[in-house]
């Protein structure tokens, strides 16, 4: 259970929370609980750690796919693309980044054009 009262302090905290971190204290949750499934032998918590880590799955789901939200994480200096396991998933998210980093720039251009 610590790595997900640690995961709940961070997005609690009421001093330098910010949307860039929600994915990634989700993504690096579910990792831990891998890793603790994968690492360690676990006689009797290995059901609660499947239950917990798809009912986190599950409740995040929309969340992971949100544009805003990658687009948040990935522009947070501290965590970038380091909380991104998957390669093509990792690719999609920085094309969407350059892609809202385009539009934004174009749309300076526009007012100051107007």
């Amino acid at each position: 259970m610590e790595p997900l009262a640690a995961a709940l302090d961070i997005l609690q905290g009421e001093k330098n929370m910010y949307f860039g971190f929600l994915l990634p204290t989700i993504s690096i949750l579910l990792s831990k609980y891998d890793d603790l499934l994968t690492k360690t032998r676990l006689n009797y918590c290995a059901t609660l750690i499947n239950i917990i880590k798809k009912s986190i799955e599950t409740r995040f789901r929309k969340e992971q796919a949100d544009k805003f939200l990658v687009i948040a994480a990935l522009s947070h200096p501290y965590f970038k693309t380091l909380w991104i396991n998957n390669n093509i998933i990792k690719d999609l998210a920085v094309a969407n980044f350059k892609e809202a980093v385009l539009k934004n720039q174009s749309l300076k251009v526009l007012r100051h054009l107007t």
